[in-house]
């Protein structure tokens, strides 16, 4: 079996990488096009992370391995908590492998925590509460040996609280550290195992184009070209890892979905299910007291502990993060007079169901409930702006998932069309304007957001030069690995 390297680049997407590789901008990247294969990566359909990097790693839909998001609902309830890898069903391709004698190195793919025992070692992602969680690496004492010999392991650059105090130039170098850093924690690893199989995601690009889409446009010259710039470190980064891992070895880049401005219709979502009759707040007061102080509580932590004393302060009070949240969602909404609502952060809506308020929708009322849905969204879903319909399709959970756990997802998910920003939402063209509405500040300086199509590159021997490929799924890579 021929070595094989597997680099996962977060939300690198074709807009923008394909370009600077035609300019010769991107020389590694452009190596491995020349000498092997490049194409579009259809990601899972809500092109969520926790989705698709589960997906990536089992080789299934979410239906199948019942991951959709970083969060979940309780059951029977309508509070939500964080996702727990261990409830994802099928097994990693790198568990195949480490049961057919061979050693895989597996580093910083989300929704890899607690970290699995294998023949070899693996370094958990950004689900795991801290690197000083238990088993957030494999083997035992893992970290120390990679942190003596690379210097301070970053998990998450944690950059989000810095540009929401203006901090923008930091937080790009502190990316561009952890890049840098992560390269040199893979070489070592490389070095230290007699490996197959090596597994490695840089995820810094997802936060660069989540905080600094809109600085390509409206930023200063310094801002303008941040997230050109940590694509160029992590093309000279692989470029150190190729060099390091000889010419015998195929490889393989990919990314779990694209990027693409951020549209607003998600932070208009449960008011505009007001307008349509779906959905009723409570009365101003009704506990308004408690929203504001956990608001305020969340806000102030976000501004004044660093990333890893937040990171302790979670592990020390389990579920804290989730209630607070499910607070900033939920607290204002009347269950006892609601159909359906969402999050105003994700494209999806839930039906508020008999099971969960006595007054939900019954039963036999679902089907007809979500038809009514489906047709007042694509009708009378209109921008404030232009008038005009801004929801390209509605989909029932079972018309896009498949397996035993297509029912853990939301019952309905929404795609924005790509061809006009949302400035904000109407129910039809009479309708009261409703703009965002973002439970806090982390969420307004988020100006880029997922799209469907990543990328895919595939390189060595067997395979053919400088062609492209289409019709890639992300379920399809374990298979090309």
């Amino acid at each position: 079996m021929t070595k094989l390297i597997v680099i996962g680049i977060d939300g690198a997407t074709p807009d923008l990488m394909f370009p600077w590789m035609d300019e010769g901008k991107l020389p590694n990247f452009c190596k491995i096009k020349e000498n092997g294969v490049i194409g579009k990566l259809n990601s899972v359909p809500n092109q969520r992370s926790a989705a698709a990097w589960s997906s990536f790693i089992t080789g299934v839909n979410p239906g199948k391995h019942g991951i959709f998001e970083f969060y979940e609902r309780v059951p029977l309830s309508h509070d939500i908590c964080f996702t727990k890898t261990t409830s994802r069903e099928g097994i990693s391709f790198w568990k195949y492998l480490s049961e057919n004698n061979k050693k895989v190195v597996v580093v910083n793919v989300p929704m890899t925590y607690p970290a699995e025992k294998v023949n070899g070692c693996v370094i958990s992602g950004l689900d795991a509460p801290g690197k000083d969680s238990p088993g957030f690496a494999y083997p035992e004492g893992l970290m120390d040996d990679v942190e003596q010999h690379t210097g301070t392991y970053i998990q998450e650059p944690g950059v989000i609280s810095m540009v929401v105090k203006g901090q923008t130039q930091s937080a790009v170098d502190k990316i561009i550290t952890s890049v840098q850093q992560r390269g040199k924690s893979v070489r070592y690893l490389m070095g230290k195992y007699d490996w197959d199989t090596v597994v490695a995601v840089f995820r810094e690009t997802d936060p660069a184009q989540h905080c600094f889409w809109n600085h390509m446009e409206h930023g200063n010259s310094d801002m303008k070209d941040a997230i050109f710039k940590v694509y160029r470190e992590i093309d000279n980064e692989i470029g150190k890892i190729l060099d390091a891992a000889g010419s015998d070895c195929r490889v393989m880049v990919m990314s779990d979905h694209g990027f693409g401005f951020r549209q607003h219709g998600n932070g208009c979502l449960n008011q505009w299910l007001e307008q349509a009759g779906f959905l009723k707040f409570k009365q101003k007061k009704s506990g308004s007291l408690v929203s504001s102080t956990l608001k305020f509580a969340y806000q102030a932590l976000e501004k004044m502990l660093s990333r890893r004393m937040k990171e302790r302060l979670f592990r020390m009070v389990p579920g804290l993060i989730s209630k607070v949240q499910s607070r900033f969602f939920f607290a204002s909404i009347d269950w006892d007079h609601t159909i359906a609502y969402g999050d105003n952060v994700m494209p999806v809506i839930w039906l508020n169901t008999s099971d969960l308020s006595p007054n939900g929708v019954q039963p036999d009322e679902i089907e007809s409930v979500i038809a009514e849905l489906k047709k007042e969204l694509m009708d009378n879903c209109v921008d404030v702006e232009t008038q005009q319909p801004v929801i390209e399709w509605v989909k029932h959970r079972g018309e896009i998932y498949s397996g035993p756990r297509t029912n853990d997802a939301p019952d309905l998910l929404i795609r924005w069309k790509e061809s006009q920003k949302i400035a904000g939402l109407c129910h039809g063209r009479e309708g009261k304007p409703i703009y965002p509405q973002y439970p806090t500040r982390e969420f307004l300086v988020n100006t880029g957001d997922h799209r469907p199509m990543g990328i895919f590159m595939l390189q060595g021997s067997g395979i053919k030069k400088n062609m492209e490929i289409d019709g890639m799924d992300i379920v399809d890579v374990t298979a090309a690995a």
